[in-house]
């Protein structure tokens, strides 16, 4: 009897910060996946990452990354600006792409992406890692059977107490730092899956930092009568 082995999935990143890292450590647990390439905007920095992960191949370019035929997806884990020209990037390449959150800094971006990858036909998701927590999916369950019944409200939080510092990414307006950006889309997201769709109307207040980022926010949502959501994030304040 002929035995058939399988081929591990050969991933990507793009990126080699901080976040790349925590996904690189995760996917050597993954019995079926590998992490085959790493690309970065210099040779330097992929091959300390390189070096440091044990990838064989090292790109000093996110182009040559993208164009890299034996790679089977990419992770996109650059700062939150330039996720939508990276992911474009990785797309136009016929490459699936996983995208760090948040997917984009704005809606049009990522109607950009959302459309390109449409176009192409190529796989592209937001790596919103909570989704598949096992206490999530098994609230999705419980939700989903209507165990206890239509759901009329929702009230999430995510926060946490940064030490300020004005270069830090969490500061900094130009790499999307802010609350919002970092946590706060947490919350966004279990609101949308426990709700099933998109909110009709939306309220917010925000405290605004010395940098002019968000440090904290409340976010009340609407999604038609008798159903909304109330939420709060925060990088300087601990909930």
């Amino acid at each position: 009897m002929e035995v058939i082995m399988a081929t591990k999935f050969r991933w990507g990143i793009l990126g080699t910060g901080n976040i790349a890292k925590q996904f690189a450590r995760g996917l050597a647990s993954i019995s079926d996946a590998e992490l085959v390439a790493v690309g970065s905007r210099s040779r330097e920095s992929a091959d300390r990452f390189g070096d440091e992960f044990s990838v064989p191949h090292r790109h000093s370019t996110y182009e040559d990354l993208a164009r890299d035929p034996g790679v089977d997806a990419i992770y996109v884990a650059t700062p939150h600006p330039m996720h939508h020209e990276n992911a474009i990037l990785c797309l136009e390449n016929d490459k699936p792409v996983l995208v760090e959150k948040p997917f984009t800094v704005n809606a049009s971006e990522a109607k950009r992406v959302i459309d390109t990858a449409r176009e192409r036909g190529v796989f592209c998701m937001e790596a919103m890692w909570t989704r598949f927590l096992p206490v999530i999916a098994k609230l999705r369950e419980i939700v989903e059977s209507g165990e206890i019944g239509d759901v009329r409200m929702v009230q999430a939080n995510f926060a946490f107490r940064a030490q300020f510092n004005p270069e830090s990414r969490l500061f900094k307006p130009e790499l999307g730092g802010g609350g919002l950006l970092d946590v706060g889309i947490y919350a966004i997201s279990f609101a949308r899956m426990i709700m099933k769709n998109a909110p009709v109307e939306v309220y917010s207040m925000a405290d605004m930092g010395k940098t002019g980022v968000d440090e904290q926010a409340a976010i009340i949502l609407r999604y038609g009568a008798e159903r909304m959501a109330m939420l709060m994030c925060g990088t300087r304040v601990t909930t």
